[in-house]
């Protein structure tokens, strides 16, 4: 036992790094003990005491992934890198081993189109291939983050961890593609200033232009370049359909889902900060700027329908509001009329398509509830009544089977049941408690791969009043928490209940002792069960509601009357501030 602890103690000298997350100082790239090796005495020691630990300890597979990392990050010998990576990963292939071998293929193609004077036949075709090479690397590091038990191997092999979920392999494989863009972009034939050959090349990565089509040239270098692209064409058409869904990935990660704790949300926000400027050189890339589309439309005054509809897809895109998770980050926006404009390209594309997309008619109806808690007063809106016909029928379209959690999201939203409520009787109401379900299942067959790292997060809470205004979302109640001055309706509440931390406010519960937010929201009666907490209406209606801190309710098989807060997530409903009934 003590000799295993010695062998552990020795192989984290060597292999655990620092970082600001876990409360060091600074975040580092190797072990303390290597970077000081490395001030005191050089590079080249570091490569033999940690070829030397490979040999003693010849099973670790973490030994030969930190040599792979010194020799692509300090010596940037990239045969031994790679030679070191499949080692590592011959060894042990979890996410973060096969993230190290897509960061050496990643490195080496950085590294080749630098020293590169100009861009040849020859050379696009070696970047390309270590292109391909890393974005596969990228990729199996996605799949196994999906099954890993364990954490990041170059941290803290010997101690026991929140776990995390290894995002590494898609911010890789979007660098990539994203590097891969800029390649493409210097090929002499496609000119960046002449707006054909620009569209030509946008046409290709889009899939719309097989390399077939491109005719011949005068020019034998250029005939050779589409060579090339013609070995790698597939592969390069996959870059951006690829890219796309990363993206939405990225959004449903962040929106949908929170760190479970304060240090994690530190190293999300370098990750949110990373896709940010990843998606701000995709637009770059394949969105037209409001210069160009006033061009175009100068010189085509008179687009057909399905342009129209593209053009509005394309703004959309553009404003991150073509997907439920980018819509629902406009909860934080106070500009009225960005939401006004975005409702109205919605509008247009459900109206005029042919075919009626789920996902277009959810994002249509989500889009007028963001208004709504943005802008009220709005004439684009539509009724509250219009809104659930609308959502009624989709529902019906497509079941209580599907993967489509943010649909039977909106049905909590708009359907959850009141005493006094004239659609209440309807079967649409009664059929809640199915949708609750339904959105439960389809939420974990997405991200339960997810959860052990993160927890669902309520945008929405039960408000006291009707329609539209019953949606309260969590924005407003930070308002009214924060906002600046005494309040009117009360005295000021002392240092103790408002916490000037707002992860604060809410870990400790002092926002629902707040006036305001007591008379906002409403205050829903339930019962326990078996420590499962349920509510119930008229016609055997049962919907489970799951509590926000397990500590909430109390052990046992006793059945016990309680109310609580309600929150909705992509999950289903969350219960806050529960108090027993018996207790008050």
């Amino acid at each position: 036992m003590g000799k295993d602890i010695l062998v552990q103690n020795i192989q984290s000298m060597l292999i655990t790094r620092q970082r600001k997350e876990l409360g060091h100082d600074k975040d580092t790239l190797f072990s303390p003990l290597i970077e000081d090796i490395q001030t005191d005495e050089g590079i080249s020691q570091i490569k033999e005491v940690l070829v030397r630990a490979t040999m003693r300890f010849d099973k670790n597979a973490t030994l030969p992934q930190a040599l792979a990392r010194h020799f692509y990050l300090k010596e940037k010998d990239y045969i031994s890198a790679l030679q070191w990576a499949k080692d590592a990963q011959q060894k042990m292939y979890n996410s973060y081993i096969a993230d190290t071998l897509g960061q050496v293929y990643k490195s080496h193609l950085k590294y080749e189109i630098e020293r590169a004077e100009e861009l040849t036949p020859e050379g696009l075709d070696k970047c390309l291939k270590l292109a391909f090479q890393a974005t596969k690397a990228f990729r199996d590091s996605q799949e196994l983050a999906k099954k890993d038990e364990t954490m990041d191997s170059l941290d803290l092999p010997n101690r026991k961890r929140q776990r995390t979920y290894n995002t590494s392999g898609y911010v890789g494989e979007m660098e990539v593609s994203i590097i891969v863009f800029d390649i493409i972009k210097d090929i002499p034939f496609f000119n960046k200033s002449d707006a054909l050959q620009r569209d030509k090349m946008l046409q290709f990565l889009k899939n719309h232009l097989p390399v077939s089509d491109f005719h011949e040239t005068t020019n034998s270098t250029n005939d050779q370049f589409i060579a090339v692209l013609s070995d790698h064409e597939k592969f390069l058409v996959s870059l951006k359909p690829r890219l796309k869904e990363m993206f939405r990935f990225f959004e449903n990660y962040f929106t949908y889902l929170k760190p479970r704790s304060i240090e994690k949300e530190t190293a999300e926000d370098r990750n949110k900060r990373k896709v940010s400027e990843l998606f701000k050189k995709y637009i770059h890339i394949f969105c037209s700027s409001g210069e160009e589309r006033a061009s175009e439309r100068a010189s085509k005054p008179k687009l057909s329908l399905r342009q129209e509809i593209e053009e509005q897809r394309n703004y959309l895109e553009q404003k991150r509001a073509d997907s439920f998770a980018g819509l629902l980050q406009y909860l934080n926006e106070k500009n009225g009329n960005q939401i006004e404009l975005i409702l109205k390209k919605w509008q247009f594309i459900v109206q005029n398509s042919t075919r009626k997309l789920m996902a277009d008619r959810i994002n249509f109806i989500l889009a007028n509830i963001v208004l709504h808690c943005i802008k009220q007063s709005s004439t684009l809106l539509k009724r509250y009544e219009e809104l659930v016909s609308l959502l009624n029928e989709a529902l019906q379209d497509e079941g209580t089977h599907s993967n489509c959690t943010e649909l039977y999201y909106l049905s909590m939203l708009l359907m959850w049941p009141r005493k006094d409520n004239l659609l209440e009787s309807t079967t649409t109401f009664k059929n809640i408690g199915t949708y609750v379900t339904s959105s439960k299942k389809s939420f974990h067959r997405r991200f339960s791969h997810i959860f052990p790292a993160k927890s669902c997060i309520a945008h929405f809470y039960l408000g006291k009043s009707r329609g539209l205004r019953r949606i309260i979302h969590k924005g407003r109640l930070d308002q009214l928490l924060y906002k600046e001055g005494p309040k009117t309706s009360h005295k000021k509440a002392s240092s103790k209940d408002r916490p000037p931390n707002p992860h604060q406010l809410w870990q400790s519960g002092a926002i629902w002792r707040d006036p305001e937010i007591q008379n906002l929201l409403q205050r829903v009666k339930g019962k326990t069960e078996n420590g499962d907490i349920y509510v119930y209406y008229g016609g055997n209606l049962k919907i489970s509601v799951r509590p926000v801190y397990l500590g909430g309710v109390r052990s046992g098989c006793s059945t016990e009357e309680v109310s609580f807060y309600l929150g909705f997530t992509m999950e289903g409903p969350v219960a806050y501030d529960i108090k027993y009934e018996n207790d008050q």
